[in-house]
Parts: C-alpha cells; sequence; structure tokens
C-alpha cells in the first residue's frame, strides 16, 4: 500500500515561497495520480522547531493539507486520506495547526525498535505517549 518519499529543502520552512511551492507539488501529484487515495506525512528530525506561523505542524498543514484541499475543491467526491505520524510532532499543535482542515486525517504514532538501537539516548514509546495521554487534552 504505502511508498515512502522522502523530500527536504533545509531552507523551506520559513520561506513563503518554498511553502508555496511543496503545496502546489502536492496538488499535481494527487491530480497526476488519480489512483493515490491518501498522504502519510510527518514532522522530521531535521526539521527546525520555531513555535507559531512557520511550526513544524503549522508548515505541514501550509503544504500537504492545503494541498489536498485544493484538490478536493476540484474533486469533491474524491476521497483523499492523510496520516499524521506523530515522530516529531506535538499533539496540541497538529489538532491546533490542523483545526481548519476541510477533511478527516488519522494520527499515527509508531516507534520503529531499529530507531531506537541508533539513538544515543532513546526514549520509550510507552513513557512518551503515558505523557500525552496525561497532558493532551482535544478540546
Amino acid at each position: 500500500m504505502g511508498h515512502g518519499w522522502e523530500v527536504w529543502d533545509h531552507s523551506a520552512q520559513d520561506n513563503p515561497i518554498t511553502i508555496d511551492y511543496f503545496r502546489k507539488s502536492v496538488a499535481a501529484t494527487l491530480l497526476t495520480y488519480p489512483r493515490l487515495a491518501g498522504i502519510g506525512i510527518t514532522a522530521g528530525e531535521n526539521m527546525q522547531n520555531p513555535k507559531g506561523e512557520f511550526s513544524r505542524e503549522n508548515w505541514l498543514f501550509d503544504t500537504y493539507g492545503k494541498g489536498i484541499e485544493d484538490v478536493k475543491k476540484l474533486q469533491p467526491d474524491r476521497p483523499i486520506s492523510s496520516s499524521i505520524g506523530m515522530n516529531q510532532a506535538n499533539l496540541l499543535d497538529i489538532v491546533s495547526g490542523w483545526r481548519q482542515y476541510a477533511g478527516p486525517f488519522e494520527l499515527s504514532y509508531k516507534y520503529s525498535a531499529a530507531h531506537m538501537y541508533s539513538s544515543q539516548v532513546p526514549h520509550s514509546p510507552r513513557e512518551t505517549s503515558s505523557i500525552c495521554l496525561r497532558k493532551c487534552t482535544l478540546g
């Protein structure tokens, strides 16, 4: 079902021209491949972590979310699923940043055992998820 496509430009996160380029690229990809049923995204470890307008979570919405919405305006009956990986993202910031999104999206929390062994300071997914469950509310 899935195929990984990793693209990142280290100057992209706070550059409106690059944000617009990514948005249009997402829309063009979906329009070019009408059988593509969804996109999975995540805030990667190489992204900057500013707060506010250019946060990781807002960047994901401004590029992928709005790109999907652009296609849905042209093809309103087309189902396009969105899955947001929680690897380096903050749940409250995703909910806040994606609040205006017109369609449903899924949240995915996975932690690869291979990643754990490649980190000098691995953290347990159980610790992270229990912290989130205590602190996060979807109001």
